[in-house]
């Protein structure tokens, strides 16, 4: 039987952050050997003893929280609980598995209790901020909070037990981690309350082509139907209009002869795919464009870009046998006349990020090997997958490279806007694009992270409504969008 006096020793420890390696391990199998009741009794108990001892008042024990939640990650309880009785339950559950269920025991007990009143206005049972923990948010549970916090209330209490037992069992979900259903279903409960009048719709598919000969084609105004022919074009290549995109067909490398561009252009809040004469794909995002020759020269591929835009590239091998053709990417931003970098490739997946209002260039490779070149010096810097090449967007820039989330890279083209460790300007600069609204600031701009994934599908009320979780507010005017502290 758990020694209660023990368990409470290890917890004043734990939260005054003296315990050894040896007590954390001997904490974690206490934990693992006490019961649901006892345990949230124990916690809930000297955690108020805690905060009055301490002469706490809310805002200092939620600060005490946070630093509690920043002190031991996940996956460092999982290894520790690896090896104990808790892992013993279920030969084939997780972790997080156990994890999950004894938590969501606990909160249906409590709602049997005080808990089960209907929530007001002012008490959300959403993604819960345990306060602002250097400006990053937050833990994301199923976790009521009374959003007035009364002081020493008997729901405060409550919640911090369950909050405990959370941290202490290293059971807390980023949001990036939240899983996809539960996060559309808190979004969605989070939107209910907003007038449709004053929303904005998420963007689509649609872009604007321009040909050599300077006609414009509104491609977000025609329906495609099984591949529908729009022109033919140079060196007999065609273009057919896909779902979502444009494809050309026919040659794939062009004789001799002037050569002619399309440009590929979509403005915000719009997406679109093309895939080139030589079998490459490209997604752009909004408020980008890609110039590119009908037909492409056969010992080189060559095209430009702005904005952002995937690659997929294709592998394309010399006429002459010697090698594949390379398939080089200039970078334009806008601020000079002069393309501040280049990528240079064979065959390969990679992402490039170029948007003027950002200052820098980011190319991040998935898949294959790339050179990237700044300008001024002429010289590549070699990346290879999970790398990120990063330059300012002024001519004579150098490139550093560093390892980076690929994922987060990409997450735009798979649907996701990914805020994980964003800055609330780098936050609004994606909204800007996607939802096309101006961005205008009250007073100075908040110092915020965020962390976590929000589908891209959403109505923009939908999406503020989870920004507003870490204490900023927003207002819409047409077409402008107010950040307000």
């Amino acid at each position: 039987m758990t020694d209660p006096s023990r368990f409470i020793y290890l917890l004043k420890c734990y939260l005054e952050h003296t315990c050894s390696g040896e007590q954390l391990q001997e904490f974690a199998t206490l934990i693992s050997r006490l019961d649901d009741n006892t345990l949230s009794d124990l916690v809930a108990d000297n955690w108020s003893h805690h905060v009055a001892v301490n002469k706490l008042d809310d805002k200092e024990a939620t600060a005490i929280l946070d630093d509690i939640l920043k002190t031991k990650s996940k996956s460092d309880w999982s290894a520790d609980l690896a090896s104990n009785q808790l892992s013993k339950e279920s030969s084939t559950q997780t972790t997080d598995d156990i994890v999950e269920k004894r938590i969501n025991q606990l909160r249906d007990r409590y709602q049997g209790q005080d808990l089960a009143k209907t929530p007001k206005p002012d008490q959300v049972m959403e993604m819960a901020p345990i306060g602002e923990a250097d400006n990053i948010a937050t833990v994301n549970k199923y976790l009521p909070i009374n959003a007035k916090r009364k002081k020493s209330s008997k729901l405060y209490r409550v919640a911090a037990a369950i909050i405990g037992f959370l941290i202490l069992l290293g059971a807390f979900w980023q949001f990036h981690s939240f899983r996809q259903d539960k996060t559309k279903q808190l979004i969605t409960e989070a939107n209910t309350a907003q007038s449709p009048k004053a929303d904005i719709a998420p963007g689509t598919s649609g872009a604007i082509l321009t040909l050599a000969s300077g006609k414009q084609v509104i491609l977000d105004s025609l329906t495609a139907k099984g591949g529908q022919q729009l022109l033919a074009g140079t060196a007999g290549a065609i273009v057919e209009l896909k779902p979502g995109g444009i494809e050309y067909t026919g040659h794939g490398a062009s004789a001799n002869g002037p050569v002619k561009y399309n440009t590929l252009a979509t403005p915000a809040s719009r997406t679109f795919h093309v895939k080139l004469p030589d079998g490459t794909e490209v997604w752009l995002n909004a408020a980008s464009s890609i110039r590119y020759p009908v037909a492409f020269n056969k010992n080189q591929r060559e095209v430009t870009i702005t904005g952002e835009a995937y690659f997929e590239v294709a592998k394309l091998q010399r006429t002459d046998g010697k090698g594949r053709v390379p398939f080089i990417v200039d970078i334009q931003t806008g601020r000079t006349s002069k393309s501040p970098s280049r990528v240079e490739v064979l065959g390969t997946h990679f992402n490039i990020n170029a948007y003027a209002d950002q200052g820098e260039i980011k190319t991040t490779l998935l898949e294959g090997r790339v050179n990237v070149y700044a300008a001024a010096s002429n010289k590549a810097t070699a990346i290879v997958p999970g790398d990120q090449a990063v330059m300012g967007t002024s001519f004579n820039s150098p490139v550093s490279v560093h390892t980076t989330d690929i994922q987060k890279a990409v997450a735009w083209k798979n649907g996701y806007f990914d805020f994980n460790q964003a800055s609330l300007k780098e936050v609004m600069q994606q909204i800007g694009r996607w939802y096309n609204v101006e961005i205008v600031y009250a007073g100075n701009v908040p110092e915020r992270k965020f962390w976590g994934k929000i589908q891209r599908s959403l109505y923009l009320t939908q999406v503020l409504s989870v920004l507003e979780q870490v204490d900023i507010h927003f207002k819409i005017e047409k077409n402008k969008l107010i950040v307000m502290p």
